[in-house]
């Protein structure tokens, strides 16, 4: 699967609340979100690499 290159930190979080993710606490340059069990840290920079998008998206599917 292809990933985009031009995601920032921001629309991350932002994709993940209208998943249902509600954020918990923001610690410098990294935000916390959770739902349910489900813990993520995203960190709020310009640009996210691929292989952290990839991180992301295999915690989602896995319970």
């Amino acid at each position: 699967m292809k990933l985009p290159r031009d995601l920032s930190g921001w629309k991350v979080v932002n994709g993940l609340r209208r998943l249902g993710f509600s954020q918990d606490n923001q610690h410098g340059s990294h935000i916390r979100l959770s739902k349910g069990r489900l813990k993520v840290t995203v960190p709020s920079h310009r640009t996210i690499l691929p292989k952290t998008l990839r991180v992301f998206c295999d915690r989602l599917k896995s319970p």
